[in-house]
C-alpha cells in the first residue's frame, strides 16, 4: 500500500495521512472484498482510490461529483504514467 501511495504522489519519502487511510489502502491492496472508507477532508481519500491504479493491470472506476478534484486526480495519475480518462 505504501509503494502504491509513493508511486501516485511521486514522492519517495511520503507517508500515510491517517491510520484510517493506511487501513483502507491495505484492504484495497488485498483485493478480497469491497471497501467503504469514510475519511475527513484532507485525510487522503483520493490516494485510497488511485492507489490500485498504480499497482494493478485492471480497470478502476471512480466517480466524483467535483470537477476540480477530477481534473487534479487525472493530472496526478497521468504524471505517474497511469492512463486516466
Amino acid at each position: 500500500a505504501l509503494g502504491a501511495l509513493r508511486k501516485v504522489t511521486g514522492k519517495k519519502n511520503c507517508g500515510f495521512r491517517s491510520t484510517e487511510q493506511r487501513d483502507a489502502m491495505e484492504l484495497v491492496a488485498q483485493n478480497e472484498s469491497d471497501v467503504i472508507a469514510i475519511l475527513r477532508t484532507g485525510e487522503g481519500k483520493t490516494a485510497v482510490v488511485t492507489g490500485p491504479c498504480s499497482s494493478e493491470k485492471k480497470v478502476t472506476i471512480w466517480i466524483t461529483m467535483f470537477r476540480a478534484l477530477k481534473m487534479e486526480t487525472m493530472h496526478r495519475l497521468e504524471s505517474a504514467g497511469i492512463k486516466a480518462v
